[in-house]
């Protein structure tokens, strides 16, 4: 028997990580005057995008009331103007007063590196329920024949294989060759992050990717209060600048950088050798029609069954979302086993579903 495990928002969430609708106001909310300065041209621009665009003052105004757009809406509409060689008012190429070529593209990877300094500062000590599962999964001997399919960038799931293993230089196998600092021995079991990962960093030029192992590549971590400058994160085989690859989870994604069409191809390979698919912390959104279309795949090309058993429970969860989370697994999948776990009780109970 072969086991996969799909984990989604909720089951970083879990950890302390914090929803995408939570984000920027978790981040400006300690970053308030009289906490710590705005001193960097990061937050300078942060600041600008927010209050041009959706009238919130992260300087002087109350936060606790302010109503934040999800870290994907931002994302979408960045992505679309890129994608749509299209300014935004008071916000592109033509301003002045910012020395960059497409401002959009720079406020973009301020976006990002601002989600992985507040997953690192809220995740960096917390008690990780993934390194539960990895226990869990070895104590019942199936760790050998489970593959890990990740929705986030987070590195919760991929710290968790490296080291509960006991093996720093060993990494999960993300599906394609990378170059690294830190020389790895060998690799472990498959974990396709099909939404990109904050420790890959691409160079366009050389078409390779840098990994940074263990940690989040585009922060600085002596300081993590701190975000790395973009122009910092330098190739040093062509001296350009190396990108990060993050999806947003919207309608509009693009899947077109080789590396995750090579993780999208292994992902959708080794699911048609699964028995049993684990959802975990994911409500199976509309907006991922790509996991929806995936799995439809894996479904119909296999020629025996596909067992899927989802754990997506958590404190508060109101009847009515858990009706309509339900119908949705069961409208595109049919035979769903939608269990009452949360990822935490899911990993208590695992041996139940083994």
């Amino acid at each position: 028997m072969k086991y996969a495990f799909v984990l989604g928002a909720g089951a970083s969430a879990s950890c302390g990580a914090p929803l995408q609708g939570a984000l920027f106001k978790e981040y400006f909310k300690i970053r308030q005057p009289g906490h710590l300065p705005y001193e960097r041209k990061l937050e300078r621009e942060l600041a600008t995008f927010f209050n041009e665009f959706f009238r919130i003052d992260v300087n002087h105004g109350d936060l606790n009331s302010a109503l934040f757009p999800t870290f994907e809406e931002v994302l979408g509409v960045l992505d679309l103007a890129i994608l749509r060689n299209e300014a935004l008012p008071n916000f592109g190429r033509e301003n002045a007063t910012f020395n960059s070529e497409n401002r959009i593209r720079k406020c973009r990877e301020y976006v990002v590196s601002l989600m992985a300094s507040i997953l690192y500062d809220k995740l960096n000590t917390v008690a990780n329920n993934h390194k539960r599962l990895i226990y869990k999964l070895k104590r019942l001997n199936i760790l050998d024949r489970t593959i890990f399919i990740s929705l986030n960038y987070d590195l919760l799931i991929d710290n968790a294989l490296s080291k509960e293993l006991n093996q720093e230089c060993i990494l999960p196998d993300y599906g394609f060759d990378y170059v690294s600092d830190i020389k790895c021995v060998s690799k472990i079991n498959p974990l396709y992050k099909i939404h990109g990962s904050l420790n890959w960093l691409y160079c366009s030029t050389c078409n390779e990717i840098k990994l940074t192992p263990f940690e989040k590549g585009v922060i600085e971590l002596i300081r993590p209060e701190i975000f790395y400058e973009p122009n910092n994160i330098i190739c040093a085989r062509c001296h350009n600048l190396r990108e990060q690859i993050i999806v947003p989870p919207t309608y509009y994604k693009d899947f077109s950088n080789y590396y995750l069409n090579q993780v999208w191809f292994k992902a959708e390979r080794d699911l048609k050798e699964v028995d049993t698919i684990f959802f975990c912390g994911y409500s199976f959104p509309d907006a991922d029609i790509h996991i929806k279309y995936l799995m439809k795949r894996i479904q119909t090309i296999r020629n025996r069954s596909l067992k899927i058993i989802v754990a997506n429970n958590h404190d508060g969860k109101k009847d009515a979302e858990r009706t309509e989370e339900l119908i949705r697994y069961k409208r595109f999948l049919v035979n769903v086993n939608y269990t009452d776990e949360s990822f935490d009780s899911l990993i208590n109970n695992i041996g139940n579903y083994i």
